[in-house]
């Protein structure tokens, strides 16, 4: 059974709700289900922007894109950071680009093919670098 009377804060309560939203300004929700391999067609697609987005965009044939595209997705962000801390505290890139100087001022004698691989060597560290910090979203130093 309920009380008859009401409590005694209930006016002010009622009073400071904000009004409801009109039906016209009231988002709708559209939910379709997808099939796996129709969902991973569609998050490649889309390239990192929000699926919902992306939807529309195709859906109503507009051009614009509505929100910012989002970083591509890391599945183990936290072992790629500790990939990228070791490669930058490793002593092999600055052993590399001293050997590579040696090389270069004539102070260690090496063939051709033996500088060439090394050249290679360093490109690919710097590379590796350089392709890390993007994956993670980070600037270059």
């Amino acid at each position: 059974m309920r009380p008859s009377h009401q409590f005694a804060g209930a006016s002010a309560v009622a009073d400071a709700r904000p009004e409801p939203r009109k039906s016209a300004e009231t988002p709708r929700v559209l939910s379709v289900r997808l099939t796996a391999v129709e969902r991973q067609r569609l998050e490649r697609e889309a390239s990192g922007r929000p699926l919902s987005s992306y939807v529309r965009c195709r859906l109503f044939d507009d051009p614009r894109d509505r929100t910012s595209k989002r970083p591509g997705t890391i599945s183990d962000a936290k072992a790629l950071g500790r990939v990228l801390s070791a490669l930058g505290r490793s002593p092999q890139t600055g052993t590399l680009k001293g050997i590579l100087a040696a090389c270069d001022d004539g102070t260690l004698v090496m063939g051709p093919e033996a500088e060439n691989a090394l050249r290679v060597a360093c490109a690919n560290v710097a590379a590796m670098r350089a392709d890390l910090i993007q994956a993670l979203g980070l600037r270059p130093e």
